[in-house]
């Protein structure tokens, strides 16, 4: 009886090991060992779906061992950066979006199983082509800045006589996101589209784009980062964002009242997009009518930053082109967005985000340079 209890017990091992060895590929394993050794698979990588990208392309890996469902951290990285949300994945491949903090040039495209890593592919990340910016020439001039009409606040008081005496060059339009694509890979927008502008980036985003714009066109920068601060030489030929004056001055071309084309909201619907006429997303560049100056959505689309840091008021003697503050905290952002009340919109409203490096969702930038 013993020898049969015996017999019975080895035979249902010996059954047990046989069905474990025959088990599908796909069946958990349960021995905390072997689970283990399955861990320690790598992925092995065969190809790619597209040898070059966009970012926010997307793209598919081939091989075998690609997604492991007994791994608790499995991911694909694109050059420094880490993937973990898959459109589609099985063992044999995985389905992403190229993320958008990628470097431009030729990356490597891994795939990390329990930290266990794959071998490496190459992918080429792609920029846009460049544009070059499309200018007007702002004439020199004089005006009142702040609200003299009296539907404003505080901040936009004492009105007071500004004095232009440069002719400068303003971007007939927001800087677009093809353009941005050109030389940053991120794009923050929430709409996407080459020629909608780019937004949600914040101030410290805009001063470095200048640069690089600058250097683009072998033109001397205007912003040098000097003990942790960013100071600007005005009189360098690059790119740099207008002062708060110069963007009032432009804005206003030659009008007094609330609006460029009026004091009347009725006007702005013609001009800008804004609240009441779209409040849903940002729109293409262009596509309402200019201002006098020839230049497009200075009061609605996109809000665009400043170069000057904020102040609570201004102060009322005559200025001939004024800089601002020549220190503070915040800087200052002018212009309505789509999603912007008719208030918010007129050409003496002025705010400010938080700080310069933290993002405002609806802000984009507009670029002059001097004549």
């Amino acid at each position: 009886m013993i020898t049969r209890y015996a017999f019975v017990i080895q035979l249902t091992a010996l059954l047990f090991l046989l069905l474990l060895s025959c088990r599908d590929e796909d069946t958990p394993l349960s021995n905390s060992a072997d689970i283990t050794s399955r861990y320690k698979i790598p992925a092995t990588l065969d190809s790619l779906s597209k040898k070059e990208a966009y970012f926010d392309d997307t793209i598919t890996v081939y091989g075998y061992n690609i997604v492991n469902y007994l791994a608790s951290k499995t991911y694909v990285k694109v050059d420094t950066v880490e993937v973990t949300t898959f459109i589609k994945s099985s063992t044999k491949e995985v389905t992403f979006v190229i993320p958008e903090n990628v470097s431009f040039g030729t990356v490597k495209v891994i795939i990390s199983v329990n930290d266990t890593l794959s071998n490496a592919l190459n992918l080429k990340i792609l920029s846009h082509d460049y544009q070059r910016v499309d200018m007007i020439l702002v004439p020199s001039g004089s005006f009142f800045m702040g609200d003299a009409v009296g539907k404003g606040f505080a901040n936009e008081l004492p009105v007071h006589k500004v004095n232009m005496t440069k002719p400068f060059w303003m971007g007939k339009y927001e800087i677009t996101q093809s353009q941005w694509l050109a030389f940053v890979s991120n794009n923050p927008s929430v709409v996407k589209g080459n020629n909608y502008p780019v937004y949600g980036i914040d101030w410290v985003d805009a001063v470095l784009f200048c640069n690089m714009l600058s250097e683009k066109e072998n033109l001397s920068k205007c912003y040098n980062f000097i003990g942790g601060k960013v100071v600007c030489d005005f009189d360098a030929g690059g790119y740099r964002l207008p002062t708060e004056a110069e963007w009032e001055y432009a804005c206003r071309a030659g009008s007094s009242g609330d609006y460029s084309s009026g004091n009347s909201e009725e006007n702005l619907k013609t001009t800008d997009w804004y609240k009441s006429n779209d409040d849903s997303v940002a729109h293409p560049v262009g596509e309402k009518i200019p201002n006098t100056f020839g230049l497009y959505d200075m009061q609605g689309n996109v809000s665009e930053y400043c170069w000057d840091w904020w102040a609570e008021k201004f102060d009322s003697t005559e200025v001939t082109n004024p800089f601002g503050p020549a220190e503070g905290f915040q800087r200052v952002i002018r212009g309505g967005a789509w999603n912007s009340n008719a208030i918010s919109c007129r050409s003496c409203f002025r705010y400010y985000f938080s700080k310069p490096d933290m993002r405002s969702d609806n802000t984009g930038l507009r670029v002059v340079k001097k004549n």
